[in-house]
């Protein structure tokens, strides 16, 4: 999906049901989430990336810090006590409008929209992390790859990059039935072709583990950690991203 129906799709979730949108508990659709529990989500989040961070003996200084694909700044709002400024972007106008909402009372956020594939809003070698979890799934690879080339660029020389990525393997058919023998490469199909006239929509893409690994190895990084990680689902390998800059790149 190209950029600009992504931001569309995201945009009418975002109108629609932003807290869900960012982060879809089947029992919460429907603007079932309360403010305190998504906002808990979002401190359980951060506790646990520090708590990984000081695992690994990496001293992140706590300058700023870049949430990637914010939404209604759930995670945000949690790095804000961590860090001294906190940007949030997100290519949703309507993502934008609900994080500034609802966080105006607190100082240490911004949020800023950003609909292209690079981050023109952030200048080179400005934070200390940059985070995003159940973001980049939603991107087509094409963009993921020149998002993570941003990510680095923004990043200060010794910052930290922490991300979340499936892989690219189908999930299985779940449940009953005919369906179960059918080939995976056919159901990918099929799940591509129903996704076609739905709106809004989530699409979800994944990567490589070696793909992604090849590609921060010709950016400038060191590569501190792979983790499984399945927060977008359990049916689906995928991993925890963890690197830091090792050189300056050029604007």
């Amino acid at each position: 999906m190209r950029l600009t129906r992504l931001r569309r799709h995201w945009n009418e979730l975002g109108r629609k049901d932003p807290l869900w949108a960012a982060l879809t508990s089947p029992d919460k659709k429907g603007n079932k989430w309360s403010l305190e529990e998504f906002l808990e989500t979002g401190r359980a989040d951060v506790a646990s990336l520090m708590r990984y961070l000081e695992g690994l003996r990496l001293d992140v200084r706590r300058g700023r810090a870049l949430d990637f694909g914010c939404g209604a700044g759930r995670v945000a709002r949690a790095l804000a006590d961590c860090f001294d400024e906190v940007v949030g972007v997100d290519i949703a106008p309507s993502m934008i409008d609900a994080a500034k909402l609802l966080h105006e009372q607190v100082g240490r956020c911004r949020f800023l929209l950003n609909e292209t594939d690079d981050l023109q809003t952030c200048s080179s070698n400005s934070f200390d992390l940059v985070y995003s979890r159940l973001v980049l799934q939603h991107i087509h690879p094409r963009y993921v790859r020149a998002y993570l080339a941003e990510f680095v660029r923004v990043l200060a020389p010794g910052g930290v990059l922490v991300f979340q990525l499936p892989s690219d393997e189908t999930p299985p058919v779940t449940g009953p039935g005919l369906k179960n023998f059918i080939p995976l490469p056919i159901v990918a199909i099929v799940r591509r072709v129903r996704l076609v006239a739905a709106f809004p929509k989530m699409e979800v893409h994944g990567l490589p583990r070696e793909a992604v690994i090849g590609w921060l190895s010709t950016l400038g990084v060191t590569l501190v950690d792979v983790v499984e990680d399945r927060s977008h689902g359990a049916d689906t390998p995928g991993y925890q991203y963890c690197a830091i800059k090792t050189e300056p790149l050029q604007a």
